[in-house]
């Protein structure tokens, strides 16, 4: 699904280089389930940008699905995003004066997705995440966790074969997190790829493979032996609650 090689990419800042991504390296297999990890300034964002194909290296292939991505133009990297790829985001990014409905059917305006359509698929997407009951609900009449399910549905929104999650728990309380990530594990096991960026080894562990990176390169490909699974978590944190 994903094939970096030698990826490098340096930022200009006040006449200084500062490479982010030194000859990086890595394959992300389709329907895989990785984490990356490491220290601030290690190169994660500027990564996972590229892989998101926000932004292009100065050198260095980026094949997605088979598709050397790495010299497309903005324009064909706009649509390339629009249908292969989904965003998570730790502060979510949602328009606050929308309501849950509006925001998941937001990605439907930028890609042509037909009017008829639109609404029972966002409505889909909110029931597919437990929020049937919350479609009218704006932002700030939602806890963290639900804004978060709102910001997965809308990342769904036109069926995307990645998902790029950069701290998608890093807002949350500990019980809504496990909620988040089990859901992440579900969309796993339906298919998705999944990519994410963390500070939490816990949460990295529910992935298969961690990507260790440090100072633009990649130091460590560790396969995890005892994945976590969110499920079970979710359930003794809830069986831990009952009076």
């Amino acid at each position: 699904m994903v094939r970096v090689k030698d990826l490098v990419k340096t930022y200009h800042l006040e006449g200084l280089e500062v490479p982010a991504l030194r000859r990086l390296s890595l394959t992300v297999e389709a329907g895989a389930f990785v984490a990356i990890m490491g220290p601030s300034g290690c190169g994660k964002s500027t990564l996972l940008n590229l892989l998101g194909c926000l932004d292009r290296p100065d050198e260095g292939t980026l094949e997605i699905d088979g598709v050397d991505v790495s010299r497309m133009s903005r324009a064909d990297l706009a649509h390339l995003r629009s249908r292969k790829i989904g965003f998570v985001f730790q502060t979510f990014h949602l328009l606050s004066r929308a309501t849950a409905l509006s925001n998941v059917m937001l990605p439907f305006v930028y890609s042509g997705y037909p009017h008829d359509k639109r609404r029972p698929r966002a409505e889909e997407l909110l029931s597919y995440v437990g929020l049937q009951d919350r479609m009218k609900h704006r932002p700030n009449q939602m806890s963290g966790g639900q804004q978060q399910r709102v910001a997965i549905a809308r990342a769904l929104a036109n069926d995307p074969q990645i998902l790029l999650a950069d701290e998608p728990t890093g807002n949350l309380d500990s019980r809504s997190g496990l909620e988040i990530t089990a859901l992440l594990e579900r969309l796993n096991r339906e298919g998705k790829t999944i990519i994410m960026v963390t500070h939490n080894r816990e949460l990295a562990e529910h992935a298969e493979r961690i990507f260790h990176l440090l100072d633009g390169v990649l130091i460590r490909d560790e396969v995890v032996v005892a994945r976590r699974s969110a499920n079970e978590l979710v359930g003794a944190v809830a069986g831990e609650m009952q009076p």
